[in-house]
């Protein structure tokens, strides 16, 4: 198996797929990354200057949603068991439009 396809099988074995699906249908910019250990988050790109992104991963309930300011920063919890309506939420919150 290539390293594509085990992100790709760890993506959906840690619940990512509906996640992308929803953000794909709301015309969402995003993409999967792998932030070590096979843990994978789809990840909003803001387009600011500063670097703003918004990180996703499967909750229980939900969707765990958290926001950067920048690369370096560590991110603040904006839900535990949201929605796309949180990431949204902390699109506008992180200053950007994800469009």
């Amino acid at each position: 198996m290539s390293y594509e396809e085990a992100c790709r099988r760890a993506a959906t074995d840690q619940g990512l797929d509906p996640i992308v699906a929803e953000l794909a249908a709301a015309g969402i910019t995003h993409h999967v990354e792998q932030t070590g250990g096979f843990t994978m988050v789809a990840v909003v790109p803001l387009f600011t200057t500063r670097g703003a992104w918004v990180g996703i991963t499967s909750g229980d309930p939900g969707w765990f949603v958290v926001g950067y300011d920048s690369d370096e920063d560590e991110g603040t919890v904006v839900a535990e068991s949201g929605g796309l309506v949180d990431v949204q939420s902390a699109m506008a919150d992180f200053g950007g439009s994800g469009r």
